[in-house]
């Protein structure tokens, strides 16, 4: 809706304003959304499509209201903006506070004019946060806002105080509105500027603090001097690089920060080495984006950190201590990227601690492609040492290399896992097939069929769960088939068959009635009845039993009371069960 019809509807409203509670409302919506610019600016790179997204809609708000409204003009206090007399902006913490990131340069009136543009704004909120990620000397905001050389922004700041009392006071002059002195910076309408003259003075009783404010100042500066060694170095070494252009320089802060990295590896320090290296990487990729000579020397310092000696010193460590984190461990070497690839896969299995065991596993996950290539060169089909020691970390490896194909997809895992099923020791090879029968693929069935004659029985039983699980008769019938022309179930203990005949009547039903009767005969007794012909009838009355119908209970009852002795004998037991 436009001003003009919002003036039609409420006649009482001054021609040209809205209501002075909607015209505070929508300042407080523009600082709300300068904030959140700011923050999502420093958190991204200034080209990222959240950021410009935002920057935009600021601008957008903005430009409306000023052309509705008129200009801006905010008062800057420590903690709070004022719009006429009124708060639009409140934050009491020094660390993210826009007013205290403008009061502590100096900063005492801000305001915004029709006229303004896109990349001016975009300019103002990159000069805030210049200050607000690193503060130095150099960089203060009135010198920023100065090199920018604003014309729809204005400030007014004050930068040095004074004893002199012919000046008039701070507040005096901010009530008053009065700003035609040569204190004031990019000011308001009516001020005049003489850009070669050095700012004006005020008296200190001006800009006296309070006990309050003084302890509050304290406790920021003891903030600042805990502030954890690592991020100083990282801090030090991006100002250090942004100052000196000289490649030799570069190449020595590199040095030092290998030393310094190496050092804090021997000590056993590795959250503080993980930190600093985060905390470099941040404000490379973050912060400083566009700058080529810190994201060269992010990358270099991290390309010496990945190197195979210093990886394998800092899981040596990692070992030993049990720290940092595990979850702080993967972000670190994840950082490293593929180059360490190699050097963690003999790690997954070594680390003493299952937690850190899986972090490296993790690390492994997110390199290029997920590790595959490099694991799928490392399977462990041979088990050749028989170290008690060698053996456990093969046992540890092989779960966390398990663990690790179970994040691919199927097609590209489960040929890796049947390499596996070709391993020399039973565990490798039954903890292979668990995880080949996880995957609802239909390579999985040939597979399981195939491994219903495999040696071992626990992988056997893995393989009938299986099929039973996936529920397809068709499985079922070429199981039945398969067993009973190849006689694989003759080795097989009595309880084994009967739990495959149970499972092909849970798959088949009232359909494999026919083919199961017919293994229901015999020859009478002669001189004995083999053990074999005795287990597969019992299995097979077994199966009948288990389908449940009373086409199965007949053929049963029947078997039972016309036969050989040992069939008879074998369905009477399931017909009383």
């Amino acid at each position: 809706m436009s001003t003009e019809n919002v003036l039609r509807e409420n006649p009482a409203t001054e021609v040209g304003h809205a209501p002075e509670n909607q015209r505070h409302h929508g300042v407080r919506e523009l600082m709300r959304l300068l904030v959140k610019a700011q923050k999502t600016q420093r958190l991204y790179d200034g080209n990222n499509a959240v950021s410009e997204r935002l920057a935009a809609d600021l601008f957008e708000r903005m430009t409306e209201f000023l052309a509705a409204e008129g200009e801006i003009q905010l008062v800057v206090l420590e903690f709070h903006l004022k719009f006429e007399e009124e708060v639009v902006y409140d934050s009491q913490d020094r660390n993210n506070s826009l007013a205290f990131l403008l009061y502590r340069d100096g900063v005492r009136r801000l305001s915004f004019h029709p006229g303004l543009e896109l990349d001016e704004l975009q300019a103002f909120v990159s000069c805030l946060n210049r200050v607000a990620v690193l503060a130095n000397e150099q960089d203060d905001l009135v010198t920023l806002f100065w090199d920018q050389d604003f014309h729809a922004i204005r400030y007014f700041a004050i930068e040095e105080l004074s004893n002199q009392e012919s000046y008039p006071r701070l507040e005096d002059q901010l009530a008053s509105g009065d700003l035609d002195c040569e204190g004031a910076i990019g000011g308001g309408e009516g001020v005049s500027l003489d850009l070669e003259q050095p700012v004006s003075s005020v008296p200190v009783e001006a800009c006296r603090l309070e006990d309050a404010e003084i302890d509050a100042l304290r406790a920021e500066l003891a903030s600042e001097v805990a502030m954890p060694f690592q991020h100083v170095v990282a801090e030090l070494a991006i100002e250090l690089t942004l100052l000196d252009e000289d490649d030799g320089q570069q190449l020595d802060l590199v040095r030092h920060l290998v030393a310094i990295s190496d050092r804090l590896i021997v000590d056993g320090a590795l959250g503080e080495l993980a930190a600093m290296e985060e905390h470099m990487d941040g404000l490379a990729t973050m912060v400083f984006g566009n700058e080529e000579r810190v994201r060269d020397l992010a990358s270099a310092f991290t390309k010496h950190l990945s190197e195979r000696a210093r990886v394998e010193a800092f899981l040596a460590k990692v070992d030993e201590h049990n720290a940092p984190k595990p979850e702080v461990l993967t972000a670190y070497l994840a950082r490293m990227g593929s180059a360490c690839t190699d050097v963690l896969l003999t790690w997954m299995g070594r680390l003493s601690s299952s937690a850190y065991r899986r972090a490296v596993t993790n690390a492994v996950l997110v390199s290029e492609d997920g590790g595959l290539s490099t694991l799928a060169t490392n399977l462990p089909v041979d088990a050749s040492s028989a170290t008690p020691r060698d053996q456990l970390e093969r046992r540890q490896f092989v779960r966390e290399l398990l663990y690790a194909l179970s994040h691919h997809p199927a097609e590209r895992a489960i040929p890796l896992l049947e390499r596996l099923l070709g391993a020399s020791d039973l565990e490798t090879r039954r903890e292979s097939f668990v995880a080949i029968s996880r995957y609802p693929d239909e390579r999985v069935d040939e597979i399981s069929l195939a491994q219903l004659k495999d040696r071992d029985p626990e992988i056997r039983a893995t393989a009938l769960d299986t099929l039973v699980r996936r529920g397809k008769k068709d499985l079922g019938q070429r199981a039945l088939g398969q067993a009973l022309r190849t006689r694989d179930l003759d080795e097989q203990p009595l309880n084994e068959k009967r739990r495959f005949f149970a499972a092909v009547a849970k798959l088949c039903g009232d359909s494999a009635l026919e083919e199961l009767s017919q293994h229901l005969t015999g020859e009478e007794d002669r001189w004995f009845t083999s053990k074999r012909d005795k287990e597969l009838a019992e299995a097979v009355a077994h199966g009948i039993r288990m389908i449940g119908t009373d086409r199965a209970k007949d053929i049963l009852k029947r078997c039972s009371e016309d036969g050989a002795r040992f069939v008879r004998a074998a369905c009477a037991k399931e017909l009383d069960l």
